[in-house]
């Protein structure tokens, strides 16, 4: 949920067909445009965001659309940064590549989920390689992500199936145990 003021502060104004229209979302980011108005009234405004603890929604993802697919996923993601570069230059100087890292660490997780190894591992390798910190400030997701996308391909199905149903239950009993907590 997002204030009307919020809204109204972080609008711009487009010509499109030589008529000016105003915007709130940045068509420029497709696929990452919620995400990119998050950010600009994070860097436009003084409002401030907070955290709700139960699931409001959910989230569908249909393989032929962007969330589906990581190559525009993250084509997405790299037109909202530069993007986010044009109002906020020194934000994105200093944790553009961390935010590329987490995204791309996001998609290799995707990617083990639907079974593709070996693009798993391009995706985390990546992330690796545009924020090594990333492995300091989330070690254990950070890890596991490497450990799934790289023992996927060499493990046979069956016993890798059983070692991810595994952790995926444990895993879930965690989330539990943090939930029961609050």
């Amino acid at each position: 949920m997002i204030r009307r003021e919020a809204l109204e502060q972080t609008k711009f104004e487009v010509t499109r067909d030589g008529k000016q229209e105003t915007m709130y979302f940045d068509d420029e980011s497709m696929g990452w445009e919620d995400v990119e108005l998050w950010f600009r009234i994070s860097q436009q405004t003084d409002w401030r965001f907070a955290g709700i603890p139960d699931c409001l929604t959910l989230y569908r993802i249909v393989e032929d659309g962007i969330a589906g697919n990581p190559e525009k996923k993250q084509a997405s993601f790299e037109r909202g940064l530069k993007r986010a570069a044009r109002y906020a230059p020194e934000f994105i100087s200093q944790y553009g590549a961390a935010a590329r890292a987490y995204h791309l660490r996001y998609l290799s997780r995707r990617l083990i989920n639907s079974g593709n190894g070996p693009r798993a591992r391009a995706y985390i390798n990546r992330a690796l390689g545009s924020f090594p910190g990333i492995v300091i400030e989330e070690p254990t997701r950070t890890l596991v992500t490497i450990a799934a996308a790289y023992t996927m391909s060499f493990l046979p199905k069956s016993v890798y199936g059983r070692l991810k149903a595994t952790a995926v239950g444990l895993a879930s009993e965690i989330q539990r145990r943090k939930l029961r907590e609050r």
